[in-house]
């Protein structure tokens, strides 16, 4: 299992666009992805369950990938995040 930190600066938090976007990309890969954030604990290939986590501008997430291709998985994930769309 792998993970990283990220801070979100969108100001509208993950909403939906950037929330399918992640979970797009989250499915191309074999691994569990989850997004923890505070308590809470997210299925990062599902949009409804990243819209439920309810993710705001400055909250800190981390992604973690678990499985066979977790390092390719975190690396796209975290440069999807750290690309700006719509999450950073």
């Amino acid at each position: 299992m792998v993970n990283q930190s990220v801070i979100v600066c969108e100001p509208e938090g993950l909403h939906l666009r950037p929330a399918g976007r992640f979970a797009r990309l989250a499915r191309k890969f074999q691994s569990e992805i989850t997004i923890r954030t505070g308590t809470k604990s997210i299925n990062g290939k599902q949009v409804v369950s990243i819209l439920a986590g309810d993710i705001s501008q400055g909250d800190r997430i981390k992604i973690y990938c678990d499985g066979e291709d977790e390092e390719a998985a975190l690396e796209a994930l975290v440069r999807e995040v750290e690309n700006g769309k719509g999450i950073n």
